[in-house]
């Protein structure tokens, strides 16, 4: 078997440009992974599905790499997604953000999204974070389910997580 050489420094700078396509990406995960960097194939993982997926419409750069982040994170713990990809394709960030969080449940995949420290990607924090993008009765509803989950997104930030 050829020994491979990974710089997974260099790699995560070009995952994070949307510079390596997905199936090298699964395959530098699982390498990570097999050396024993869980931390780093953590990092990867939120690189798999690329805002370049997301039909364009008036969202803020910093939205579309949150939802990415958080769809990829989500495909990567064996959560397809696919409808809402779809709805991404047709509709955009603002939209589709929009049909997911107008239930008044918490979905699944909040919960997950929480548990794993990963609640600022969820729609309901992005909804919060960017309220004018949306209507007064999703933010309501975004705030109202995280906080039947016991946190809103302001406890929950990406700067704490790079320190976890």
């Amino acid at each position: 078997m050829k020994a491979r050489k990974y710089n997974f420094g260099n790699l995560l700078t070009q995952a994070q440009r949307g510079e390596i396509d997905k199936k090298d990406l699964k395959k530098i995960i699982k390498a990570a992974q097999d050396f024993g960097f869980s931390s780093i194939a953590e990092q990867f993982q939120l690189y798999v599905y690329q805002p370049a997926d997301i039909a364009p419409d008036h969202a803020p750069a910093e939205v579309l790499e949150r939802v990415a982040q958080g769809i990829s994170y989500l495909n990567v713990q064996r959560i397809p997604l696919t409808r809402t990809k779809q709805m991404l394709k047709r509709h955009g960030v603002i939209e589709t953000i929009h049909r997911i969080t107008s239930d008044a449940k918490p979905s699944k995949n909040l919960e997950i999204l929480a548990n794993s420290r990963h609640l600022h990607l969820s729609a309901e924090a992005i909804v919060l974070d960017f309220p004018e993008l949306f209507s007064e009765k999703v933010a309501a509803l975004a705030k109202m389910k995280l906080a039947k989950l016991g946190g809103l997104p302001d406890q929950v930030h990406p700067i704490l997580l790079l320190a976890a």
